[in-house]
């Protein structure tokens, strides 16, 4: 697919693939049945002849969705390396202005991508690893805006975003209006990404009332947590996630969260990986 040690392309152009295409694509890239078969058709998939399978598109394959659909499938498959490579070149898209997907259903695409390379690989630096949280939690926040019904995916990463960040102490910085207290968001998260619309996460319902069972005792919001109903605790988590959406969007709109060229050079060099 790619040099190994370089990420030299435009995330701006247009790939001019139809959707249809896309995720017929995605689901290819799923249904491999071990590393081998994910490996050759990574490193082969931009000279793919993929008409036996009705996709006559000869476009740049270069999509966030085919990105992050190969760097999710390599993380269970145990490849790190290769993930790594996948998931960066599904992240720039959206880390310099503007994201050309942002208004679009592959937001989710991006966002899912960055919060992977978070909750996987270290960073190296605490500010660019504070304006990727943002970046991940606006594109993922984007897109249940767009389509809450949908994705699934996108409440259930977000949860795993906030379950599982690297520092969970840069949390506070990024949300001061509730820093402290996590579960309500991922409770609410788990909960709506086990509801949505064929839905694979039905699990993540039990998650949920896991974590809310063990909220006995503790302070939120002016009472104990055993005081809510499970559905008011998750009703309170869906009102703090709109909270903090609507101030970090704030800040992304004035391009606060965007990587400056030093940035990004300084973010991939601390991945092994060059941009060009």
């Amino acid at each position: 697919m790619m040099n190994n040690d370089s990420l030299n392309f435009d995330p701006n152009r247009n790939s001019g693939i139809k959707m249809s295409d896309i995720f017929r694509i995605g689901d290819l890239i799923n249904a491999c049945s071990d590393l081998k078969d994910l490996t050759l058709f990574y490193n082969n998939f931009n000279n793919l002849d993929l008409s036996k399978y009705g996709i006559y598109s000869k476009e740049d394959y270069s999509h966030p969705h085919f990105y992050y659909s190969f760097g999710s499938c390599f993380l269970v498959y145990g490849d790190e390396k290769l993930a790594k490579q996948a998931l960066l070149l599904g992240s720039i898209f959206g880390l310099k202005k503007p994201c050309k997907y942002f208004d679009d259903y592959f937001v989710n695409d991006v966002g899912q991508c960055l919060s992977l390379i978070i909750r996987n690989y270290s960073i190296g630096s605490n500010d660019i690893l504070k304006k990727l949280t943002c970046l991940a939690y606006v594109y993922l926040s984007k897109g249940i805006e767009l389509f809450p019904f949908e994705m699934h995916d996108s409440y259930r990463e977000r949860a795993l975003l906030f379950l599982y960040h690297p520092s969970p102490l840069l949390i506070p910085s990024i949300n001061p209006l509730f820093p402290w207290i996590r579960d309500p968001y991922i409770i609410s998260d788990l909960y709506f990404a086990s509801q949505a619309t064929d839905s694979p996460f039905k699990k993540e319902l039990k998650n949920a009332k896991i974590i809310y069972k063990s909220l006995d005792g503790i302070n939120i919001g002016g009472k104990r947590g055993d005081k809510y109903s499970f559905i008011e605790m998750v009703t309170l988590g869906t009102e703090r996630h709109n909270a903090l959406y609507f101030m970090l969007m704030q800040n992304f709109m004035d391009d606060l969260y965007y990587l400056n060229d030093d940035e990004i050079i300084i973010f991939f060099h601390n991945l092994n990986l060059s941009i060009f």
